[in-house]
């Protein structure tokens, strides 16, 4: 999200966190892994509560707020995957 996009709608921003060691980027990966819901809460704070635990509503949700950039990441991103 932008600046502009959270001043619209009057969200928080949310802080992407700095990692001192690759152990660090590890643990917050794991505590992602292992509670879902408070990390869709933490990085999408406007998704709603009853969303947070299906991942093809969070999708969906993401499409229709966030516009073609994220649908253009998605596909960039499964473009990148079938590669391998």
């Amino acid at each position: 999200m932008n600046n502009w996009y959270n001043r619209i709608n009057k969200v928080q921003p949310v802080q992407q966190p700095r990692f001192q060691s690759p152990s660090q980027k590890a643990h917050y990966i794991m505590q992602a892994m292992s509670n879902p819901a408070a990390f869709i809460q933490e990085q999408f704070p406007d998704i709603p509560e009853n969303m947070r635990n299906n991942p093809n509503d969070i999708l969906n949700y993401l499409q229709q707020t966030r516009g073609n950039k994220l649908t253009q990441d998605i596909q960039r991103i499964c473009a990148m995957n079938s590669r391998r």
